[in-house]
């Protein structure tokens, strides 16, 4: 989920026009399950992933001795690599260079010292970075610049907590946010057991409202749980779309209500939709606008859904009064799910952007084999929602559920995708869309860059985290936000993979500590908006909104 275009109520169909022409490739379903390395796509193809592990040397003058270290986000150890053009027959290794962990430390003076390593390189530094030479896979590097941490300028944080009911304080949760002017941002989520958005200008909200479902209201019982989880642009305001949860039958369903510029709900907007009695799951996780209407992703257990206890893929067209035109339930190709109740099966969307031939890329997560784990999926569809032949299903082969939640188109006519890798805390997104817990360790935050054609040109993941969200933050130039150690985090990466700045709770003034962001917006120039929550005292929860811009 990312939000673009600050300054109108854009489709972010539009910010894809300044990303150059060109398609995203049709053709078969590239396989890429197990070790990291070789994949197959359409029978024939080798599809190869970025060199891993990957090589940093460095090197200096004759006369000038330069100590240095650094840390990466992987595995590490020494290598008798050299750059191409540099008169050395191998790299030195020495005693005096260590290699503790995933930190090195060393000493060069007219040698060449070299480290293969997995991940990105998380810091570094040099005595004398302007006389040390380096190469990260053979590729000069600015020494004074690489690893540096340039980070997140913050200009604005606020928390918005959930308030007070029979004493008790009550969980303010932020889920998505959408600019809709250069100053003002629509942000949503839920307070309490209502459904809560605002549209703030930074410490002045134009206005802040909770909301209230119909089956709320004729079942005002602590089990019954109103939220919103994403917000679209209208011409003249906004659709809040959202879920309904009874925890009495444990069901989730589809709401949205359609505002104006005040807030106040309009009429001529659906709020339901009509589904089977028997259908328990039916939630959209993202949505853009397309042209007069809306296309909205999620899971669906309605009737012709193959999996009988969680759902599969859904992906609906709505009019501009929210009825619904088309949908199509979707699993993997190949894989039925027929029969399957088992509790690990998941096939669902948790993220939609535009491609570039007028249709969509959608991305979430599929369980291939009934008694194995959820694997990262990516399809492709037509302007209708069918299926346009390129399809993906990928893993990074750690034990445990991997799963995409954000795609990001780049600039080159592919995609980034952030989501979790081998998820053991047995949660599925499912379940988090009605709360978080940092207590249980989700994974590792997994971001991969896709081509056009569908191979994966690099990945990469950090422990203890996940992310959420993601946005094109300019040119060349990526950020995606989530969470690691149970902290709110946020890391720009360029078309490379590499780090260029990093955001967490400790940057942004009286943010608590725990907590995760859970969306993020660009703006115009470099500003972005981040929310998120934070847990402030106990197991109750705050809303946040974070506005900073990005240096480098």
């Amino acid at each position: 989920m990312a939000r673009t275009g600050w300054g109108t109520r854009l489709d972010r169909r539009d910010a894809l026009r300044t990303l150059g022409a060109g398609a995203v490739a049709a053709g078969g379903v590239p396989t890429l399950l197990g070790d990291v390395g070789a994949a197959t796509r359409d029978g024939d193809r080798t599809a190869t992933r970025q060199s891993d592990p990957r090589v940093v040397s460095i090197n200096s003058p004759s006369d000038v001795g330069v100590s240095y270290s650094f840390t990466v986000t992987g595995t590490l150890q020494k290598s008798r690599h050299v750059p191409p053009g540099l008169p050395h027959d191998e790299a030195s290794i020495d005693p005096e260079d260590t290699v503790s962990g995933r930190t090195a430390e060393g000493f060069t003076k007219g040698g060449v010292d070299s480290y293969r390593y997995t991940g990105s390189i998380e810091s570094f530094q040099a005595t004398d970075c302007g006389v040390a030479n380096v190469w990260v896979d053979d590729e000069p590097r600015d020494a004074c610049a690489l690893g540096a941490r340039p980070g997140f300028r913050v200009t604005h944080a606020r928390g918005y907590g959930g308030g007070e009911s029979d004493g008790q304080r009550r969980d303010g949760v932020a889920w998505s946010a959408l600019p809709t002017s250069a100053s003002d941002v629509i942000v949503v989520g839920r307070r309490g057991d209502a459904a809560w958005a605002l549209d703030t200008a930074g410490d002045a909200d134009r206005w802040n409202r909770t909301y209230h479902s119909a089956w709320y209201r004729r079942n005002p019982d602590p089990v019954v749980e109103d939220g919103f989880k994403f917000a679209l642009p209208t011409d003249d305001g906004v659709v809040l779309v959202g879920w309904i949860y009874d925890d009495g039958p444990i069901s989730r369903q589809y709401w949205g209500v359609a505002v104006g510029p005040d807030g106040a709900p309009t009429s001529g907007w659906r709020r339901t939709l009509p589904r089977p009695r028997n259908s328990f799951a039916d939630v959209f996780y993202d949505g853009i606008r397309a042209g007069d209407g809306f296309v909205l992703v999620g899971v669906t257990n309605t009737a012709g859904a193959d999996d009988e206890r969680h759902g599969d893929g859904w992906v609906a067209g709505l009019d501009s009064t929210g009825e619904l035109v088309w949908e199509h339930i979707y699993n993997p190709a190949g894989t039925p799910h027929a029969g399957w109740n088992g509790d690990r099966a998941h096939d669902e969307f948790l993220a939609i952007e535009p491609a570039r031939d007028g249709g969509f890329v959608v991305a979430g997560e599929t369980t291939p084999d009934p008694a194995g784990d959820a694997r990262g999926w990516v399809l492709s569809l037509d302007a209708d929602g069918a299926r346009a032949g390129d399809e993906g299903i990928y893993s990074t082969a750690r034990p445990g559920d991997d799963y995409f939640t954000t795609v990001v188109p780049t600039d080159d006519g592919g995609h980034v995708l952030g989501g979790v890798a081998g998820d053991a805390a047995d949660l599925t997104p499912l379940e988090y869309v009605r709360r978080f817990t940092f207590d249980a360790e989700p994974g590792d935050a997994w971001v991969m860059k896709r081509s056009a054609g569908g191979d994966v040109e690099w990945e990469r993941t950090f422990d203890r985290g996940f992310f959420h969200a993601g946005v094109r933050a300019g040119p060349d130039r990526y950020v995606l936000v989530g969470s690691r150690a149970a902290q709110p985090w946020a890391v720009a990466f360029d078309g490379n993979g590499d780090r260029h700045g990093e955001l967490t709770a400790a940057d942004v003034p009286s943010m608590p500590p725990t907590g995760a962001f859970t969306d993020v917006a660009s703006g115009a120039g470099a500003d972005l908006a981040l929310v998120g929550v934070a847990r402030p005292t106990g197991e109750v929860l705050d809303g946040w909104l974070v506005t900073a811009t990005l240096a480098g």
